[in-house]
């Protein structure tokens, strides 16, 4: 099982690799673009978004992945017609009510409560994303659950460049705003959710969603596993996440999210690339595993993966940290250079929060929805508390510390509950080890200086892949072993 955790993390891992290539085109592109302060408020309207697309979707794409496997099974309420039918027309009308309602209701909100007046008229103009996203999560949710990762990956790719690429040509050549920007990212991604539709319906086949198939039993079971989920992993989830973007644009202003986002952004761009693929691959398997194998299986195959997840994740952390202060003003420009005093506590925030992909896993499994809505609303409530008062004394740099605190308390208390349901054992071995290979890499790599903002990038990026690859190598035999695997299978090939 570890092959094929291997195997679609790859692809997820491509996925995530091309589609932060495209961020690495868009990311300059859009801070050179737009002012810092617009930056800012591009932000701000994309966080709202993202809490508003969570709860149009009310937690059933979660219930997709966890209810597919039974419907496959012929063990649940419904058969896959069913099973297709209910989720992607629950989803449908979900969303599109979301819409409806946020259209009604942005154009009234004061622009006193926020320094920027272009915001309730962003917030309108955009409310037709919300019902294309919750769609787009439905359609898309069905093919993670079937574990058509390939076919996942091409149309995350293809969604990132379409949308780059109509975004380029509205500010270049329509509007040079955060209005032309969004303009573009509705075309594209209208454009894309009919491509993902003929896809599943007329390529694959599926059933075409129909009232007459639509299972009010399998829906009453979605919905008592969903909206716990939506409550606590999308709508404290994203205070979790982004909250602070709301309390720096309060406090602070635009030009300071600017500055916050842009760091925060370029994290999320690392964190996609090199960490996010694996746990994004795990949970349909250990879900697959535990309704075929039992929990004996799913137990040893967590502890594996989180393993690999630590030996991964531990140089991620100390490189940002290494580089960072060079990568962003790169990227970014210099304007947003002292953004980078964000970067370790951010990428170790998130680095943390990926971890209980795994050592979360009997929760999900035990349908503990209630449990997880109350760890992650307490760790939201503690996330905006903290930046209350963090914020207005150490400014954007107590925004990261709180969501690192956040997220560490959601991963411990996360795991102790999860201990109840499924003992996992947790790699202590490995976390140390990780940890002071990473420690070590760090230390070495912060004293290159090449003579030049680039070159000292580069050189720090290849040293500290060297020596954390090198030492792992050395003093790790599971990874030494899988490495002589990898090898043999490549000499083995024809032509090799």
């Amino acid at each position: 099982m570890l092959k094929k955790l291997y195997v679609q993390t790859s692809h997820y891992t491509l996925s995530s690799a091309l589609s932060a290539l495209s961020g690495t085109i868009s990311f300059p592109f859009l801070t050179r673009m737009l002012t810092v302060g617009e930056y800012g408020l591009l932000s701000l309207v994309s966080t709202t978004l993202e809490l508003l697309v969570g709860v149009g979707k009310m937690g059933t794409q979660h219930s997709i992945v966890r209810f597919h496997g039974e419907a496959d099974a012929g063990k649940g309420p419904a058969d896959l017609k069913g099973f297709y039918s209910t989720a992607i027309l629950t989803m449908a009308a979900t969303g599109l009510a979301g819409t409806a309602l946020w259209a009604v209701v942005s154009p009234h909100l004061s622009a006193a409560w926020f320094r920027d007046s272009r915001i309730p008229g962003l917030f309108l103009l955009t409310a037709i994303l919300i019902a294309v996203r919750v769609t787009g999560s439905a359609l898309s949710n069905l093919l993670r659950a079937e574990q058509r990762t390939k076919a996942l990956m091409v149309y995350r790719v293809m969604s990132r460049y379409v949308t780059l690429g109509f975004i380029v040509v509205a500010l270049l050549f329509v509007a040079r705003s955060v209005f032309g920007f969004y303009l573009a990212l509705i075309v594209g991604e209208l454009l894309l959710l009919g491509v993902l539709a003929v896809y599943v319906f007329v390529v694959l086949r599926r059933p075409t969603p129909s009232p007459r198939h639509f299972s009010p039993a399998l829906l009453r079971q979605m919905v008592a596993y969903g909206v716990p989920m939506m409550i606590g992993y999308e709508l404290a989830g994203v205070i979790l996440n982004v909250g602070d973007r709301y309390v720096i644009e309060a406090l602070l202003g635009t030009g300071p999210l600017g500055l916050y986002s842009a760091a925060y952004n370029m994290c999320d761009y690392v964190r996609s690339i090199f960490i996010l693929s694996i746990a994004q691959a795990v949970v349909p398997i250990y879900m697959r595993m535990w309704a075929e194998e039992g929990p004996e299986a799913t137990g040893s195959f967590l502890e594996q993966s989180l393993r690999q997840y630590a030996l991964l994740a531990a140089p991620v952390m100390a490189g940002v940290a290494a580089v960072g202060s060079d990568l962003l003003p790169f990227l970014a420009s210099e304007k947003y250079a002292s953004g980078a005093v964000v970067l370790p506590s951010v990428i170790a925030g998130m680095v943390f929060s990926g971890a209980t992909a795994f050592t979360g896993a009997g929760l999900f499994l035990h349908r503990k929805t209630v449990t997880i809505m109350t760890l992650v609303v307490a760790a939201a409530a503690l996330n905006v508390g903290l930046n209350l008062a963090l914020i207005p004394r150490i400014g954007i740099l107590g925004a990261a510390l709180a969501t690192l605190l956040s997220y560490a308390g959601l991963l411990v208390a996360t795991t102790a509950f999860a201990q109840r349901e499924l003992a996992v054992t947790l790699p202590w071995g490995a976390l140390v080890k990780a940890g002071v290979l990473a420690l070590g890499m760090y230390v070495v790599v912060v004293q290159i200086d090449a003579g030049g903002r680039l070159v000292t990038l580069v050189a720090r990026v290849a040293a500290g892949v060297a020596l954390y690859g090198g030492a792992l190598l050395a003093v790790d035999r599971p990874i030494r072993e899988q490495a002589q695997r990898v090898l043999a299978q490549l000499r083995s090939r024809p032509g090799t």
